[in-house]
């Protein structure tokens, strides 16, 4: 590869970018960046140099690998920074930024999976499609198993893993990655192979649940039970306890027992007229009663 060189960070376009930038990430990467570029180590500090392509307009770029890094030469207002140019395709240099990414370990689950499935698009691109089966390449495609060695071969993962994440990506409502992103539930890979397995106009609907804090859905699997019609766990608690402390009524003596259901009745006469009626039975009104 060829030295680094310095170039202006007014003439890198970033483009659109599988995975944005992160404030917590600028913000550590800068200090790490001042801290070498006190102590002389580095471009500047800056101990790995960015790589750019070159752009059809005369002496600009477009961003390939180090988009942290080069906001974070922003943010200590540095005009310039090192950078890697390589000689390469905009296809090519969208497969770089992939593998980077995905050979690192910092990648959420939720970020992987749609990762994973741009490989295989640029990949169909090159190579011819991938035939298909309820959103996954099918086991039996000509064009499966050049894909499992390359994919595997290139992004350092198992051929199961690959076959997860694109489960998850394929099979995730365009809506949900932006509800997740962000929270514990877009690292969790098994919550979210649960939730793409639920039928894709219902999806919003368990996230909404699972998000929401007054019905505290302990897990996945019980917001999808909840979002189909299950009882909250806490209400069904709940009931339960109403239950046992009715049922406990029917074992008490006539004298308690009678005591109850007066003072029951006495309380809303109106509820107990809807639940007769109900029940096929009718109340009519005793002379001299003030319900």
């Amino acid at each position: 590869m060829k030295d680094p060189v310095s170039i202006e960070i007014s003439k890198i376009e970033t483009g659109a970018r599988m995975r944005p930038s992160t404030d917590t990430k600028v913000t550590a990467l800068a200090l790490s960046i001042s801290g070498s570029a006190d102590a002389g180590i580095g471009f500047d500090g800056l101990r790995l140099p960015v790589e750019v392509r070159k752009c059809k307009r005369e002496g600009e770029y477009v961003l390939v690998s180090g988009l942290n890094r080069l906001r974070a030469m922003e943010m200590l207002e540095r005009t310039e920074i090192a950078a890697f140019v390589l000689d390469v395709d905009a296809i090519r240099a969208e497969m770089l930024e992939l593998e980077e990414n995905l050979v690192r370990a910092d990648l959420t689950a939720l970020d992987e999976a749609f990762f994973v499935k741009r490989f295989l698009e640029i990949f169909e691109a090159e190579h011819g499609e991938v035939s298909r089966k309820g959103g996954r390449p099918e086991k039996n495609s000509d064009n499966l198993s050049r894909f499992s060695e390359v994919a595997s071969e290139r992004l350092a993962k198992h051929p199961k893993a690959i076959q997860r994440a694109l489960r998850i990506a394929n099979g995730l409502h365009s809506d949900v990655p932006s509800m997740l992103r962000g929270l514990d539930w877009d690292d969790n890979q098994k919550a979210l192979l649960e939730l793409a397995g639920v039928p894709p106009e219902k999806q919003v609907d368990v996230v909404n649940i699972l998000l929401d804090e007054e019905v505290a859905a302990a897990s996945m699997r019980e917001a999808i039970a909840m979002a189909a019609g299950a009882v909250p766990p806490v209400q069904a608690d709940q009931d339960e306890t109403w239950f046992r402390k009715a049922s406990s009524i029917f074992t008490a003596n006539k004298r308690l027992r009678r005591r109850f259901f007066t003072e029951a009745l006495m309380t809303d006469l109106d509820v107990m007229r809807e639940a007769a009626e109900e029940s096929g039975f009718k109340i009519e009104p005793i002379k001299g009663w003030k319900g």
